[in-house]
């Protein structure tokens, strides 16, 4: 199967995962003027998700907003912004702190007005013995990222951000509505990088620049939609969730759609029984292209499939799914 962009997830760990760090350490990000706001970089990783702990120091709370300030002995105290309207949940919780709590917070830093941690997570840490072993952790992780510093610097040394950047995933999103196009006349049709630069310039269509991370120069950096590495980010990113299949040896992608999953579902219907995992199986043995479909991908188009059946299926447990009445009669067409 095609894993993850092994750029994003193996060279740059710090990137999609929390960073636990001391507060001093955070004002040390280094952002070179980068387009993208949040990701920073710290020994050189791209870093984006923070987490501090430390006591409280002061809190104020306002109408859409909750302002806390957290020390954790570091030598530099941080402003942490809980936001009533985005994470209402977190910022409750943070109403009800006070002076001397420990707690830990995870959020990604904003550099619009004030540095400041815009925080997502909240929890409060009541073990006496919690704090100094949060220490520890961050004096391990900190050393350990001095010691693989020099190991992202390779020739090729740019990534594209992660699937959940807002920037990539507009990139991947209109993409596909112009592989829909592409594969109009011919839906099962496989293509390739190359087929759809050319379509994309034949046709004078347009994609939205995608931030692109530059190890080296440590600085974010907008590639051009449309460029091969750019339509390489989306597919890889399309792949992941199930709207577009991969064949490796070849570089060959195809779109899935509804019907090659269903036309598996349907001769299980009369059992009552409906198990993503058979289907996924059934579907990879009948096309080598489908071994980088993911499970959810697969359940996703059952759940779609289910809900304009005549009859009325429960998901018992996570992608299985029975009939209530095996004697009620079924919708056995295609969506």
């Amino acid at each position: 199967m095609l894993g993850e962009d092994e750029g994003i997830n193996k060279h740059c760990t710090t990137l999609t995962k929390w960073n636990p760090m001391f507060i001093n350490d955070v004002y040390s990000i280094v952002f070179n003027n980068s387009t993208i706001q949040s990701i920073g970089f710290w020994f050189g990783h791209p870093i984006c998700w923070i987490q501090i702990v430390g006591y409280v120091v002061s809190l104020d709370v306002y109408e859409e907003k909750c302002i806390c300030i957290v020390d954790d002995c570091s030598g530099q105290s941080l402003r942490t912004v809980f936001s009533l309207q985005e994470r209402r949940s977190e910022a409750q919780k943070a109403k009800g702190l006070y002076p001397g709590t420990i707690v830990r917070i995870g959020g990604k830093i904003q550099r619009s007005r004030s540095f400041q941690l815009v925080a997502y997570k909240l929890e409060l840490l009541e073990d006496p013995n919690a704090e100094w072993k949060e220490w520890l952790q961050r004096i391990h992780y900190r050393k350990n990222l001095q010691r693989t510093q020099s190991s992202l610097k390779y020739v090729n040394n740019k990534y594209g951000v992660p699937c959940k950047s807002i920037n990539s995933s507009k990139h991947a999103k209109v993409l596909l509505s112009h592989l829909r196009r592409l594969c109009k006349a011919n839906p099962e049709a496989g293509f390739t990088i190359e087929e759809v630069l050319g379509f994309l310039k034949i046709h004078y269509l347009e994609l939205p620049s995608i931030p692109i991370i530059d190890v080296e120069s440590q600085r974010m950096e907008m590639l051009h939609g449309i460029d091969e590495e750019a339509i390489r980010l989306s597919l890889l990113s399309l792949v992941q969730h199930g709207r577009v299949v991969y064949k490796k040896p070849h570089n060959v992608y195809r779109l899935l759609y509804s019907k090659d999953v269903i036309r598996f579902v349907m001769p299980m219907m009369p059992s009552g029984r409906l198990e993503a995992h058979r289907v996924l199986d059934l579907l990879r043995q009948g096309n080598a292209m489908f071994q980088t479909v993911p499970i959810y991908a697969v359940a996703k188009h059952i759940r779609k499939f289910l809900r304009c059946a005549r009859s009325t299926w429960d998901e018992i447990e996570k992608y299985v799914w029975e009939l209530q009445n095996h004697n009620y009669v079924f919708s056995t067409k295609l969506v």
